[in-house]
């Protein structure tokens, strides 16, 4: 914003609300990633924060601000580059943000996005060089975290990740992925709940979360002093992750 030309004077205010809305929702996300930082290295696991997870505007965000501001920012290119498909449908959004923590409405938007695609972030293509980073074997035991619609276990099984495990609550998008990606059939697809998995200890080498934490924090109040429910969802699942990832499994 201090370098914009006079004439960008006017798109100011979109850029300082673009500001506060990262400064208030990295937040949000910072104290989750702390609380499982603390968790697992308690517990001598490794966990791993990927480039951007946590970035809370999406590609089509910084579409709309790149039209009205002429420098665009600098991570701006990379994030244009992502193929995601952003779902503005207004059938599907929640009339509040609380809703994206319950089981009903992943029922009815799944029911609704039938034959559809979302990716919530990032695509495999983006996240390809942090798996060959971290994940050191194609044969690894992965444990999708709330798959839901996302191509990323698709496209990771077409890169040679074919030990795939996708776990999801909502039976609707489980049965749905289950046929799309019949052809590809050493993965397996699982109605379950990421805080009560149905899995034997030490039995997964990597752990994937792409967005369900987020789901689970959706909550009104401070983001510094989240309600008891939100603080058991998010302990529930990291709990479960850490009971089940093998000894130097990675999350």
């Amino acid at each position: 914003a201090r370098e914009t030309s006079q004439k960008d004077r006017p798109h100011l205010p979109l850029l300082r609300a673009c500001e506060c809305r990262l400064l208030s929702q990295n937040r949000h996300r910072l104290a989750a990633w702390l609380q499982m930082r603390f968790f697992l290295s308690a517990r001598k696991k490794d966990a791993v924060m990927l480039a951007h997870c946590s970035a809370p505007i999406s590609p089509f965000f910084w579409q709309r601000l790149s039209n009205a501001y002429t420098r665009p920012h600098p991570i701006q290119p990379e994030l244009m580059e992502s193929k995601t498909k952003a779902s503005t449908d207004l059938r599907v959004l929640p009339t509040d943000n609380v809703e994206y923590g319950t089981h009903e409405y992943w029922q009815q938007r799944y029911a609704q996005e039938e034959n559809e695609n979302f990716d919530w972030f990032k695509t495999y293509k983006d996240l390809a060089p942090l798996f060959d980073q971290h994940i050191h074997s194609r044969d690894a035991r992965i444990l999708m975290l709330g798959c839901g619609n996302s191509t990323l276990s698709s496209d990771m099984y077409a890169a040679g990740y074919e030990n795939i495990v996708n776990v999801d609550y909502s039976d609707v998008v489980i049965e749905q992925m289950r046929q799309r990606c019949a052809h590809q059939a050493k993965m397996t697809w699982e109605v379950m709940d990421v805080r009560q998995l149905a899995l034997d200890d030490a039995s997964v080498d990597v752990a994937i979360d792409k967005g369900t934490l987020d789901a689970l924090m959706c909550d009104k109040g401070d983001s510094w002093n989240p309600p008891p429910e939100l603080c058991r969802n998010v302990a529930a699942e990291v709990d479960e992750v850490d009971r089940v990832l093998a000894p130097g499994g990675k999350f």
